[in-house]
């Protein structure tokens, strides 16, 4: 009885510890608010030679890859695919600062013109049939 009475008797006390408490939540929510967004945006799953690897475009590819797989490689699926992205990214970059590439009518004489790439013409061609007689 005697501490609810010293309570009552200094009640603005308490307000003040209250206040002040929820002064400080709100503070923390701030600044902690802030550090998370100023590493990158929230889309950006990472860089890689000033590449942006997007997190829709990674769980979209996940989604289309590995839908019906199951939780045990789960890990080493995601493992796999930054590692495609990561090449990918690399790839790219040093692709374009030796100058390596194909351009579009080289793309298009491999894949209509006289004489395609063995790789087309292997994918492209219908599979055979065995008759069971």
């Amino acid at each position: 009885m005697a501490l609810i009475g010293t309570i009552r008797k200094n009640s603005w006390l308490l307000v003040v510890l209250i206040a002040l408490a929820m002064g400080g939540f709100i503070l923390q929510s701030i600044v902690s608010g802030s550090a998370q967004y100023s590493a990158g945006s929230r889309n950006e799953m990472g860089k890689v030679n000033g590449e942006v690897i997007s997190a829709t475009q990674f769980s979209e590819t996940e989604s289309i890859l590995y839908k019906n797989s199951g939780a045990d490689n789960m890990y080493s699926n995601k493992a796999n695919l930054w590692n495609y992205f990561k090449n990918k990214a690399l790839v790219k970059s040093i692709s374009e600062q030796i100058g390596l590439g194909v351009s579009t009518e080289e793309l298009l004489d491999l894949e209509f013109g006289d004489n395609p790439s063995p790789i087309i013409v292997q994918r492209s061609q219908r599979p055979k049939y065995r008759s069971n007689k």
